[in-house]
């Protein structure tokens, strides 16, 4: 059961739980393209555009369907940013342990012996 405040909780609940089969599927490659994906200036210039008519209450029928589906859009776009997100999160702190753990090794196998305690000759 998703529980949420809001209606667009809600429907953010349900995309994330749609598009996790799709970030279980990410590589740390495609997970950086898509953060580093957005709008070019002319679409980013013409999404504002809308949402101040939006907020104004100025929209036609056929920009509010438009202005929706950009939201919608970028809904999607945002939840797989943040999957992208976690993945290279985790990946980063892996590839840390595993580096830790292989610069520990790398002492142990380098350290001098240690000389033995009183009473254990």
């Amino acid at each position: 059961m998703l529980i949420a405040s809001s209606p667009q909780q809600h429907q953010r609940l349900v995309l994330d739980r749609l598009l996790d089969p799709v970030g279980r599927c990410l590589t740390r490659r495609s997970a950086q393209a898509l953060l580093n994906l957005q709008a070019d200036s002319d679409l980013q210039a013409y999404i504002e555009d809308l949402a101040r008519k939006s907020t104004a209450g100025k929209l036609t029928a056929e920009e509010r369907s438009e202005y929706e589906a950009l939201v919608a859009a970028g809904t999607v776009i945002s939840i797989l940013k943040s999957k992208a997100r976690v993945l290279l999160a985790k990946s980063s702190t892996t590839r840390a342990a595993h580096a830790c753990r292989e610069d520990f090794i790398t002492f142990l196998d380098h350290s001098p012996a240690t000389p033995p305690l009183p009473g254990d000759e």
